[in-house]
């Protein structure tokens, strides 16, 4: 048996090294590119609709680059990796190509999914901030579509009314990805990344339909050849397709 795990990324390279610094009304591009740099990773491409985001102030405090894009993807509803000599920040809930398709009787193998997941269901999400020139506490509503009373209160405090839009309408995503899912295994494919789509087909009533994908496995065997798996959440897709640029 010969076991190799591997990653997109150099693992052994500056992209783990941890890095102190600070930015004050820097877009999103910026500090990305900042931290990239200093990383050893040549090439930052962020969705234009997050690149001109601007953060009052962003730090990393003995924080890897990896650690901090994945924290600031969180912050902004993205999604953060690095492939080869490329990191990249998503847009979560954009539908880029190419679109996976897992159809019972040509390439899904085998599934086990859930079409409702009630722990992690809220009905809306609620981020306050303090209104300096009012004076008082505020805060932002966002529905999530989903059929919950409960509320997700996110804390701590959003830094104005823009950063809480933001950080509601991710977590709304963030909820809407957790509601439902699991796995479905396919025939190989290379077309398969987090944060792209995958259609369900064929499997049963009530689970069939679109998901987001969220983590890409492969494996290869003599009797099974390439096989994926993918772990998938429930999220509303568009019929556009989105490119990052």
């Amino acid at each position: 048996t010969l076991a190799i795990t591997a990653k997109g990324f150099q693992a052994g390279g500056p992209a783990k090294d941890r890095q102190r610094r600070h930015w004050d009304d820097a877009t999103v591009e910026k500090v990305l590119k900042d931290a990239a740099s200093a990383a050893g990773i040549g090439t930052v491409r962020v969705d234009p609709d997050l690149a001109g985001v601007t953060l009052k102030y962003w730090a990393m405090d003995d924080e890897s680059l990896i650690a901090m894009g994945r924290r600031l993807a969180t912050r902004i509803g993205g999604d953060f990796q690095i492939q080869g000599d490329i990191a990249q920040m998503a847009r979560r809930g954009a539908s880029y190509a190419p679109l996976v398709t897992a159809t019972r009787g040509i390439n899904l193998h085998g599934w086990d999914l859930a079409p409702t997941v009630s722990r992690e269901i809220y009905g809306m999400v609620v981020a306050p901030y303090f209104d300096r020139k009012a004076g008082t506490w505020k805060q932002v509503e966002v529905e999530t579509g989903l059929n919950s009373s409960a509320v997700l209160k996110i804390s701590p405090p959003a830094t104005d009314e823009a950063d809480a839009e933001r950080q509601a309408k991710a977590q709304a995503e963030a909820c809407k990805r957790a509601a439902g899912g699991g796995q479905v295994t396919i025939e190989g494919t290379a077309d398969a990344v987090p944060g792209g789509a995958c259609v369900v087909s064929g499997a049963r009533r009530g689970i069939d339909g679109s998901y987001r994908i969220t983590e890409v496995g492969h494996a290869f065997s003599r009797g099974g050849g390439w096989v994926t798996t993918l772990s998938i959440g429930n999220a509303d897709q568009g019929g556009e397709t989105d490119a990052v640029a």
